[in-house]
């Protein structure tokens, strides 16, 4: 393939261009406010779980809260009633003395569920501050989230109007480059991941260590001004300076 050698040193200003361009975009994906932000978004995922696990054990909870009282309530009420009819006077002995059991047993009964609703409570209040915890951190996570992505949507401001200038700058200089030596341009880049040309003066790379076998140098000593030539070593267009 035959260039003007001019036109092959446009390839290393589009190969700074193109660098600064991937340096931006690489800057895009990892800009440290919104690797926050969706880091942010995991957790608010993790505690919307326990907010839920955390909100279910308070209700079932609060149910049994609930289903305790009720006992010790129906326990006092049979209770009153039993204490109502031994304080009345018209029952015989052993009606009383069966009463008198009774309320024994009720006494004790109440107490054991008493000591259930305190548990009950207890656990209640336990369960209510967790929950509390989960939606107060949800709240600052809130917060946290908003403040990341605006932050994160300046910085992106900033990273992507430098972009576009060095996209307009690339579009201007790629039209004044050879069809062909553009193609050879991007496969080199493609092949290497990244480098698709390297100054040479005399049998130095320039702005890369590279080393060259004595074929490939031979091959730079004899070559036409106007040749382009790829290294058989390294698989990138050598421009010589």
């Amino acid at each position: 393939m035959k260039a003007a050698p001019e036109d092959q040193e446009k390839l290393l200003d589009l190969q700074v261009l193109d660098r600064k361009i991937a340096g931006l975009k690489h800057s895009l994906a990892s800009i440290p406010a919104a690797v926050r932000a969706e880091q942010i978004k995991v957790e608010q995922d993790e505690l919307r779980t326990k907010l839920a696990l955390a909100t279910s054990a308070r209700n079932d909870l609060n149910r049994a809260l609930k289903q305790a009282e009720g006992e010790v309530s129906k326990v006092q009420e049979r209770a009153k009633t039993q204490r109502e009819r031994l304080d009345s006077g018209q029952l015989s002995p052993k009606e009383m003395e069966r009463i008198q059991a009774e309320l024994a047993q009720l006494a004790i009964r109440q107490g054991e569920l008493e000591d259930s609703a305190l548990d009950a409570l207890d656990a209640l209040e336990r369960a209510s501050k967790k929950v509390k915890l989960v939606e107060n951190r949800r709240a600052e996570l809130a917060v946290e989230l908003d403040e990341a992505q605006a932050e994160a949507g300046s910085v992106a401001g900033e990273l992507q109007q430098e972009l576009v200038g060095q996209q307009t700058e690339r579009d201007e200089l790629v039209v004044t480059i050879p069809a062909d030596l553009l193609r050879e341009y991007e496969t080199c880049k493609r092949a290497t991941g990244g480098i698709g040309v390297v100054a040479v003066s005399g049998n130095q790379s320039v702005g890369m260590d590279l080393e060259f076998s004595m074929a490939e140098i031979s091959r730079l000593n004899v070559a036409a001004p106007d040749d382009v030539i790829v290294s058989e070593d390294h698989e990138v267009i050598l421009v010589r300076k």
